[in-house]
């Protein structure tokens, strides 16, 4: 029975030391992440939070801007109707045979009633009433460039984007109308006191998350010239030592070497090749 009591108090007495220690160790890091809230909430948080609502509201507001080209052949078969006045002009003489006529007899000897033949000569115009039925059967080739601007806010998509936006703004909120610095945890506790603070009101950050000009596009990079193979440093300074240069393009070397890069920020080593 002794020997039980001796083991209780001696496992009693080591708890009460690691508890000891481990709140101890807690209470630092509660320290320490309590010191470094304010570093978490500015450079963490808030811009993930801000950065995640902010490019859902863009998406929200974007517009698919493209060029879609169009090469088809679109088949045509259809029967085309043609009603025209119009003036030909013969090409040969035209003999028309048994024409009726009517001669007068001058001189009061009355009139003759016949026939007769006229032969049109060659380049008479002859004004004629034209009605033509053409059949049109044809495969017409069609290219274009079709300009396509579609606003995303006027398609399904803008339901999740919604909806999405809806979901972040609250932190939003929150994280915009929390202290920012220990400099600005006095007013905000006085205000807390006194019923002033509201976590979930309007801020500039969730009224205007997306900039009126929208999308920024970044710089893209720039290409290699393929007239040069020279190699410029990426900070553009001067090279020394520790960074050699290619051989110009002009410069003609029978037996071409090959000269290593060093990055300015490297430093070469001391060992020599054997």
């Amino acid at each position: 029975m002794q020997r039980i009591r001796e083991l209780w108090l001696a496992f009693r007495n080591f708890a009460i030391i690691f508890s000891f220690i481990m709140n101890f160790v807690l209470i630092i890091i509660l320290l320490f992440v309590v010191y470094l809230i304010f570093d978490i909430k500015n450079g963490i948080a808030e811009p993930l939070i801000d950065g995640l609502h902010r490019n859902f509201v863009g998406l929200n507001e974007a517009e698919i801007e493209t060029t879609v080209v169009v090469d088809d052949e679109i088949p045509i078969d259809f029967d085309l109707t043609v009603q025209d006045r119009t003036v030909v002009t013969l090409a040969e003489p035209a003999t028309i045979n048994n024409v009726p006529a009517q001669f007068e007899i001058t001189g009061g000897g009355g009139s003759i009633s016949g026939t007769v033949d006229i032969t049109l000569p060659a380049g008479t115009p002859l004004t004629i009433d034209l009605t033509l039925l053409v059949p049109v059967e044809q495969q017409i080739p069609v290219v274009l460039n079709v300009p396509v601007d579609i606003a995303l806010k006027d398609t399904q998509l803008s339901v999740p984007f919604t909806n999405l936006r809806n979901l972040f703004e609250p932190y939003v909120k929150i994280l915009d109308n929390l202290p920012s610095s220990w400099d600005e945890v006095p007013e905000f506790a006085f205000d807390a006191l006194n019923g002033e603070v509201n976590l979930v009101q309007e801020t500039e950050g969730s009224r205007n998350p997306w900039p009126p000009d929208g999308f920024t596009r970044l710089p893209q990079p720039v290409e290699d010239d393929a007239a040069s193979e020279d190699i410029v440093p990426a900070d553009n300074t001067v090279p020394t030592e520790a960074t050699p240069m290619a051989p110009e393009r002009a410069t003609v070397v029978p037996t071409p070497t090959v000269t290593p890069y060093v990055l300015p920020t490297q430093t070469p080593s001391t060992e020599s090749a054997p």
